[in-house]
């Protein structure tokens, strides 16, 4: 057979039979090493979670639904929660924070530090979200709630 100017050469009779496969293998005697095989630990599952907006919504939308393992909140076309710029000219970081899903919870992290608030507080690291704790960015302020499986 040539397939452009290559040529595939097969060896061995072609009408020989494949070997059959035993329909009804006998099962391998490994009891040894499925008795030392570690079992693995059961994953927690993170719970579901939102961001409800509470007061000024950069948009029409006032729930957004935490289902990436990073959300982000920015005025930037990247960024999965958009937020209110405080002030008459608009300013305001276009990456404020970021809310990432791991498997002990949800936490934020700020992009641009001291510009995001947790609970009244400025946000100026890592820290793990609580259900009903209040996140503000700019003029828009959010609640995060864990949502009932």
């Amino acid at each position: 057979m040539s397939i452009a100017k290559y040529s595939i050469v097969f060896y061995g009779d072609p009408h020989a039979a494949a070997p059959a496969a035993d329909k009804n293998p006998a099962p391998r005697e490994n009891t040894q090493a499925s008795a030392q095989e570690p079992q693995l630990p059961q994953q927690k599952t993170t719970p579901k979670a939102c961001l409800e907006v509470l007061e000024n919504p950069a948009g029409q939308v006032t729930e957004f639904a935490l289902t990436e393992l990073s959300s982000y909140i920015g005025k930037s076309a990247q960024a999965n929660i958009p937020y209110k710029s405080r002030g008459i000219f608009g300013g305001g970081p276009e990456m404020a924070a970021v809310i990432t899903m791991r498997p002990e919870g949800y936490y934020i992290t700020p992009v641009k530090e001291g510009y995001a608030k947790h609970n009244g507080d400025v946000l100026t690291g890592k820290l793990l979200l609580a259900d009903d704790d209040i996140i503000e960015v700019g003029a828009t302020r959010f609640r995060f709630l864990l949502k009932k499986p």
